[in-house]
């Protein structure tokens, strides 16, 4: 066969293969100990002293390495081999090597004293420890052996006539199961497979011959599954010859599948329920196939090929392929690596650059998925090496300064590289610890400074500075008493504390010698239990009564005991109780019915049957050892079940994995495990554990395959008490310790991936404490209940600091000593900064007295800022009826009656039918501002369904855009008006009828420029675009949030969008050229950036900054190259209007608060409702308008004033003031923010009055004089006599002087005359 098909290649070079590499090392900060632990699963770590790894073929990287090697006699023959697991093993706690073999006879060896876990390569010769003699006859032939779920090895034979099946038992009787009649002569030139397909069922293959065939050999009979008559039911014609039948059996899926493979197609099979084969498809094949390669799911993803032409064999998938010299004798994936191995070679490829070649005799390979084992077995050098992967797995301890992540490839087309930069530093600084509270007036307020993992000395005491004496105290531990001082009680000294809550109240659990009470803290006894003759476990809340002798078990929770007891009976005799924390381990004299129940849910843990009787061959082993060294086994009996996985089991000195089918044990060091815990990447856990006979506490991970010592710490001057009281939840673990006679808890903080380190050393008085949350409750030497936190110190504010009142936040520098008395140690300080944020909505005067002057006419405007601080819902006037106040928002007359206020033109017309179905309106208000500039007043009208909305686009053209909105379809009209507005001509309509049109209708429509943008339920816009009488959709590729036009004469447009989870805020600039947005640059602002700026005035919690924020784009200017963005960002308590400059240069950009604002109390909901230079409106989810001066400098802005919206819309003037629209009746005013009095004219006698500020929480007054100038005092009837008396002497002047004009005329005619 010719290989034109493939092109050229390098042997052994895989090909259409790409490398991902990482754009640049990730910077990874790891303290001294700390491992390094992969994101990533399935990666091999590689170490580097450089970051370039765009050759990884430099790495000297062993897949594998070799731990053991057997040798065992010349003379035998080995048939097969295997490993046992202890499970499988009646009375055989070690697990067993056992060997198939012939010499004189047929004969089976075990040995037990291989150590798998051996990190070091050793030597060893066979040693055996069971040797077993099957009696087999004389002519048979043996070719298999497996050991069933009865602890028995099952042979397969055969001879002339039969085919015979054995088992043999370890006690060394053999019985013929099964002889069943064959033909040699159709057999004899089969290639043979045998597999267990589970404990009970067993495949046998025959192939590459005329009579090939499937049987399944179950409960001692042999069935014919599959053959060439069974196949042709499936297919309508199939080759006679069977190159290979394949089995994959997956742990994973449980799926198992059989493949026959001829010279141009393979059959597809799986076995059902009842273990029968149903035929799924058949493929044809291009070149002549000899095996498939599978994953670990039964995908068959690679084929091998044989091309004799050129004596090559080719491995391949789609258009990647490897190719090897001569033929192979196997090739299969492990793991996801694949082994091939020649005739004298073992190659081993991770990925398509990290690979490793080994030089081998011809022999065969056994792989041991469940043990990470490869076993070879050398038939020239008569030895046995077993091989286990070598390389770094997802955890490395780095000696190096960068490591490489590499993924297993040969399943897809490229595989990925990541790279680390790894930074070792002594400590992570913590950094300026800063406490923060939220200041609403109250007189003390609770903090709490984090220790950080603080190593605190044994005995301490903390000193205050003398003059933080007046503001605050700090403690970490406090007396119990206080917060359950039925602890007093005498008769309850002898009590333990087992358990407390703080619900209801205050409840406490006691237990004694001969009984277990609760009582709530108010000194009521709920109920009390006689323990003496029970076993009593109890958890937290929980309680377990053991009944031995009745074998009964009732559970019950102290917090619901209303709820009555759950009562189980047990079905066989009870012989042994366990608690190990919250778990119960009960035996029982029937294996069946052992159980493992959690406290912390009164749930028992599933077993199956062979964990049951494992456990039960364990405990049995336990008591015999025990009698043969005269010493109590229970002393030291240790059991674990995992949280987050029950498969995994600790039982003595055995780690027990249950698997869907089958169990797995691994030997481990005599330990308890006290916590398990799963890390980054699946099947991946950390165990914390504590040695039961030397005075160690050890920490390991683990990955199915290996228990890895990662920490060891020994107690030197200590002891551990046994058996062990310990306590444990995700971050702390609490062991009781000895000192000659007297006892300590000893804390430490568990890290995974890093060693845990001890906190605390505490005398204790009892061996009782526990933990509830980061709390530990304990007796102290002076037998006190004291409760610590482990995580906090305490800092009760007593005096807060005085406000600033003016001032969004107020700091102050604070400090404290810890002391120890041990005078070998030295005192240090710890320094905080308290933050107090301003949520006091306490209203201040700034003066007690007013005085104002009066003019005419007699109205007064009232600034509020000059006189009040704080947030003010309204004014009102005490003490004078004469004088009334209005505000805060001032109105004009209605403009209706206006046609022209200075060069404003102001038209009522007739809406256009068409308009008058949108709006529901027939008059319209066309306001003009100037020649461009025109607004139409109402111009929406909205509901739940149903938004109608109109636009005057071209003021000047008179071009208007009406849009609606009905349950998400769209509709847009282009009309044009004439002279007088009472006539349109429709130029262009268009319906978008876009199923992912999910239209947001509280606020769904908003026009830019020649933009439209429709809100979507995710923020996000439908955008359109229209120059004069065309409408174009336009992409939202970039998933903008916000759009504004650019002030000015310019076609630009800002836009907002986010990344990651909102942490990255993209501002980019468009242009609107040629009817297409295009984007001319962008620039990035990281949340970060904006909570530092931000941080510096206020003080967010983290989640309200990054998450719960509203971005409000209020105006954009151009000027020269560089842009200016006013947004405004609403937080919970607090609003920011904030300035974003942008350099149209290399779009580099800066973000700035300009004003902090406080949010009104009813925080909820607050939007943007109108926003100009001077004046800002917030609306609330209930309708509440807030108003805000923004014409003054202040450091805080509060609002001025508050109302209820009813129907009110907002339109913008100037920058002071703004047009309002009413629906009630028709008006329209100009509004103006601010407070007005007025003076009754006709009774004004009184000129004092008590101006009163209120809001929801406070008010405050001011008592206020007005001046009225002598002039204005006088009354209205001397206004009279003082005007009639002047225009008296007016008319008396202007005569004289008329009739001396009269006589100087005629003095100068009679003189001309003359």
């Amino acid at each position: 066969m010719s290989l034109q098909f493939f092109k050229p290649l390098i042997i052994t070079v895989l090909l259409k293969s790409q490398i991902v590499l990482a754009s640049k090392c990730e910077i990874t900060q790891l303290v001294t100990g700390e491992v390094f632990i992969s994101k990533i699963p399935n990666t091999m770590l590689i170490e580097s002293d450089t970051n370039d790894y765009s050759d990884l073929e430099q790495f000297d990287q062993s897949i594998i390495s070799q731990i053991i090697k057997v040798s065992y006699n010349w003379e035998e023959q080995i048939i097969s081999s295997l490993i046992v697991d202890q499970i499988n093993v009646e009375n055989q706690i070690e697990q067993l090597f056992c060997k198939f073999l012939k010499g004189l006879n047929y004969f089976i060896t075990c040995m037990n004293d291989l150590n798998f876990e051996s990190e070091k390569n050793y030597h060893t010769n066979q040693i055996d420890s069971l040797i077993l003699n099957p009696s087999i006859q004389i002519d048979d032939i043996c070719e298999e052996f497996f050991l069933n779920d009865h602890s028995e090895f099952l042979i397969f034979c055969f001879n002339s006539d039969k085919f015979n099946i054995y088992s043999i038992n370890f006690n060394n009787t053999t019985t013929l199961n099964l002889s069943y009649q064959i033909n040699l002569e159709e057999y004899i030139q089969c290639e043979r497979k045998y597999a267990k397909l589970n404990e009970n069922i067993y495949i046998l293959t025959f192939y590459q011959c005329q009579s090939w065939v499937v049987f399944s050999y179950y409960n001692n009979n042999l069935k014919i599954i599959l053959n060439k008559q069974i196949a042709l039911k499936y297919v309508n014609q199939m080759d006679t010859q069977i190159e290979n039948i394949q089995l994959c059996l997956s742990k994973s899926t449980l799926s198992k599948q059989l493949f026959l493979i001829t010279e141009k197609e393979y059959h597809h099979y799986f076995f059902n329920e009842f273990y029968e084969l149903d035929f799924i498809y058949s493929s044809e094949k291009a070149l002549k196939w000899k095996n498939l390669l599978f994953t670990q799911t039964c995908n068959a993803i690679y084929s091998v090929a044989y091309v004799e032409a050129v004596n090559k064999t080719i491995i391949y998938k789609s258009q990647s392929y490897l190719e090897i010299e001569g033929t192979i004798i196997t090739s299969q994936f492990f793991q996801d690596i694949l082994f091939v191995q020649t005739h004298n070679e073992l190659q081993i490829y991770f990925n398509q650059f990290i690979k490793q070649h080994l030089q081998i005799n011809t022999s065969y390979l056994i792989f041991y998925d469940n043990l990470n084992l490869i076993q070879q077995v050398d038939e020239i050098n008569k030895e046995i090496t077993f091989y286990k992967f070598s390389y770094a797995k997802n955890i490395l301890k780095p000696t190096k300064k960068y490591i490489f992540l590499a993924q297993t490839s040969l399943y897809h087309d490229s595989y990925f590289v990541n790279c680390t930069e790894i930074q070792n530093i002594t400590f992570i600084d913590e950094g300026h610890t800063i406490l923060n509270f939220d200041n609403k007036c109250q007189n003390s307020s609770q903090l709490f400074i984090q220790k950080n993992e603080l190593a605190l000395p044994f005995d301490y005491q903390i000193l205050l500075p003398l003059q933080s004496f007046d503001f605050f105290n700090i403690y970490d531990r406090q007396s119990f008493i206080l917060y359950c001082p039925i602890l007093k009680r005498q008769h309850l000294s002898d009590h333990n504390l087992m358990f407390y809550t703080d619900k209801n109240g205050g409840f406490i659990s006691l237990q004694s010698k001969n009984s277990l009470q609760t009582f709530h803290c108010n000194g009521t006894n709920t109920f009390k239990i006689n323990t003496a003759n029970y076993d009593v476990s109890s958890y937290q809340n929980f309680v377990l009564i053991i009944n031995k002798s009745e074998r009964k078990l009732k559970f019950l929770d102290i917090l619901k005991i209303h709820e009555g007891i759950i009562e189980r009976k047990v079905k066989s005799e009870i012989i042994n109780i366990f608690q190990f924390d919250k778990l119960i381990l009960i035996i029982t004299q029937n294996p069946s019915d052992f159980m493992i129940i959690n406290l912390d849910s009164l749930i028992e843990v599933k077993l199956n049957e062979n964990t049951k009787r494992l456990i039960y061959k364990l405990y049995q082993h336990s008591l015999s050892q025990s009698k043969n060294i005269n010493q109590n086994s229970l002393l030291n009996c240790s059991f674990y079940v995992s949280d987050e996985s029950s498969s995994l089991i600790q039982f003595k000195e055995y780690l027990i994995i249950q698997l869907n089918q089958g169990n797995q044990i691994k030997k481990i060091d005599n330990i308890q495990i006290v916590y398990m815990k799963t890390i980054y990447v699946r099947s991946l856990y950390y165990v914390l554990a504590v040695h039961l006979n030397r005075n160690n506490i050890i920490e390991y991970h683990y990955d199915f395959k290996k228990l890895s010592i990662f920490n060891n710490q020994t107690l030197d001057d200590y002891q551990i008490i046994r058996p062990l009281r310990y306590q444990i939840n995700n971050k702390y673990f609490a062991i009781a310790c000895k000192n000659d006679t007297t006892n300590f808890i000893f804390i430490y903080t568990i890290y995974i991936s890093k060693p845990f380190k001890l906190i605390y050393v505490i005398k204790t008085n009892r061996l009782q404490f526990f933990f509830k949350d980061y709390h530990l409750f304990y007796y102290d030497d002076k037998d006190e209940v004291m409760i610590l936190s482990l995580t906090n110190f305490l800092v009760q504010i007593k005096n807060i600091f005085p406000l600033e009142k003016d001032n969004s936040m107020t700091k102050k520098n604070f400090s404290f000593y810890i002391v120890p008395l041990n005078k070998y140690y030295s005192n240090f300080e710890i320094e905080f900064e308290v933050r107090s944020r301003n949520l006091c909505y306490q209203i201040y005067n700034r003066n007690n007295i007013l005085q104002i002057q009066l003019s005419i006419p007699k109205n007064i405007k009232l600034n509020t800022l000059d006189y009040f601080d704080g947030p003010i819902d309204r004014l009102n006037i005490l003490n004078n009826d004469n004088i009334i106040i209005n505000g805060p928002i001032l109105l004009s007359d209605d403009l209706l009656s206006q046609q022209e206020i200075g060069s404003i033109n102001i038209t009522t017309i007739t809406l256009p039918q068409f308009i008058q179905q949108i709006l529901h309106k027939t008059k319209g208000i066309l306001i003009k501002l100037d020649e461009e500039q025109q607004i139409l007043i109402p111009n929406k009208l909205k509901n739940k369904t149903y938004q109608g909305q109109v636009f005057v686009i071209n003021g000047k053209l008179k071009i208007w855009v009406l849009i609606e909105v009905i349950n998400a379809i769209i509709s847009m009209s282009i009309i044009q008006m004439n002279d007088n507005v009472q006539f349109f001509t429709e130029i262009k309509k268009i319906i978008i009828t876009d199923q992912q049109n999910d239209i947001f209708y509280q606020d769904p429509i908003k026009v830019t420029g020649n933009l439209i943008l429709f809100k979507r339920i995710n923020s996000q816009f439908i955008i359109y675009s229209i120059n004069k009488t065309e409408i174009y959709f336009q992409e939202n590729d970039q998933s903008l949030l916000q759009i504004l036009k650019v002030r000015g004469q310019n076609d630009l447009y800002i836009s907002l969008s986010k990344l990651h989870q909102r942490f990255i805020n993209i501002f980019h600039l468009f242009s609107l050229q040629s009817n297409k947005l295009k984007e001319i640059g962008q620039t990035i602002i990281p949340q970060s950036t904006i909570n530092l700026e931000i941080y510096n005035y206020l003080q967010f919690d983290d989640n309200e900054v990054n998450i719960n924020q509203l971005i409000n784009f209020l105006e954009c200017n151009l000027y020269q190259e560089e842009i200016s963005l006013l947004i405004l960002q609403i937080f919970t308590s607090f609003s920011v209007i904030a300035q974003i400059q942008i350099n149209l240069q290399d779009f580099s950009s800066s973000y700035k608060v300009l004003k902090y604002i406080r949010n009104s109390k009813e925080q909820s909901g607050l939007t943007l409702a109108y926003y100009s230079e001077y004046v800002l409106l917030l609306k609330s989810s209930k309708n509440s308008i807030y108003i805000y001066n923004l014409q003054y400098e202040r450091k805080l802005y509060d609002y001025i004033g508050s109302f209820n919206l009813i129907d009110w819309n907002f339109y913008p003037l100037n920058t002071t003031h703004l047009f309002i629209y009413t629906d009630l009746g028709d008006k329209l005013f100009i509004g103006e923010s601010g407070y007005l009095i007025q003076v009754n004219e006709e009774n004004n006698q009184k000129n004092t009055f008590i101006l009163i500020a209120q809001n929801e929480v406070s008010e405050a007054g001011l008592k206020v004089f007005i001046e009225v100038p002598q002039t204005q005092q006088l009354n209205i009837n001397q206004y009279t006599i003082w005007i009639l008396s002047g225009l008296v002497s007016a008319l008396i002047i202007l005569y004289f002087l008329r009739r001396r004009f009269r006589l100087k005329q005629q003095w100068k005619y009679n003189n001309y005359k003359y």
